[in-house]
């Protein structure tokens, strides 16, 4: 009888974990906001297309437009601004959906290194 028990236990178990993978991977549409590490605060809406998701991102210093490649909770690509200028972003989704962790790096203005800031975004 015990061993019957432990046999169920890991059945639910298992079908525990496999209930994330079945429900799919992450979905990037839609209204985000972003805070910088330093304070800064921006907007991103974002259509998710299969693996490929466009936008635009907005603040009170910077707008551009954002072309990034999905694949299940990991999202890259550029972030463009109005005037040509180029950074590019790498996020993780969290397991809930709802919120993401990122990077950004932009070359610097004397191209001798590039700036790393870091964010945080949550689905509005």
């Amino acid at each position: 009888m015990k061993k019957s028990g432990v046999a169920i236990f890991f059945v639910i178990m298992g079908i525990m974990m496999i209930i994330p993978c079945i429900a799919g991977a992450a979905n990037w549409t839609g209204t985000w906001d972003v805070k910088f590490q330093d304070g800064e605060t921006m907007t991103f809406i974002l259509n998710q297309i299969g693996h490929k998701v466009n936008g635009t991102y907005s603040s009170d210093l910077y707008d551009g437009k954002m072309s990034l490649w999905r694949k299940e909770n990991l999202c890259a690509g550029n972030m463009t601004q109005q005037d040509g200028g180029s950074c590019k972003i790498w996020m993780e989704m969290s397991p809930g959906w709802n919120d993401f962790i990122a990077k950004q790096e932009c070359p610097s203005v004397t191209n001798q290194s590039s700036n790393l800031r870091y964010m945080k975004g949550e689905r509005k």
